[in-house]
């Protein structure tokens, strides 16, 4: 007899903390927390943003005033060429008066093959010699979709006189930024 009620003991306490678990987890908000970190990272074979490579993409001219009032092609552009996809390059001699003018114009290609469409910013120039010469820049379309194109134009201008024994120069960078939209 004593057996048996030990047994009825056991058996209600293991009932009792049966009901308290459940009713303990019934009540208590367990949630489910997954932690982890996700990345994505840029494929640079497919958003192909690049100077045009073909020599007939690049134009170079200068415009002077001359003595007697025309307008003439005075400057002397070397080296008009893109080095790499990315790196375009130039050097300009004879600009003298006041207002000459060099224009370069570089084509920019979008040749992503993801289809994404490319928003170009010229995000940095630099004019080391900016008491004489002012630079600017300008793109033909600051958005292009892919297997089209954007033209830079660079304009550099003589903006204080010469002297005939001085002779000035200038090193001109200028970066195009494109960003995938």
């Amino acid at each position: 007899m004593k057996s048996k009620r030990n047994f009825n003991i056991l058996l209600f306490l293991f009932i009792s903390i049966l009901f308290v678990s459940i009713g303990y987890a019934a009540i208590s908000g367990v949630g489910l927390r997954i932690n982890g970190t996700a990345h994505a990272n840029a494929n640079s074979n497919e958003f192909i943003v690049k100077f045009s490579s073909s020599s007939s993409d690049s134009e170079a001219y200068s415009s002077c005033l001359s003595s007697n009032g025309t307008i003439t092609d005075c400057a002397e552009i070397y080296d008009l060429s893109v080095v790499s996809d990315r790196v375009a390059t130039f050097d300009i001699r004879g600009l003298q008066g006041y207002g000459d003018t060099a224009t370069i114009k570089f084509k920019i290609l979008n040749e992503s093959t993801n289809g994404s469409s490319a928003s170009l910013s010229v995000s940095a120039t630099t004019n080391t010699n900016s008491e004489y010469f002012d630079l600017s820049t300008e793109l033909s379309q600051s958005t292009i979709a892919p297997n089209q194109y954007s033209i830079l134009t660079i304009k550099i201008k003589v903006k204080k006189v010469l002297y005939t024994s001085s002779t000035q120069s200038t090193n001109v960078t200028v970066t195009v930024t494109p960003t995938e939209i």
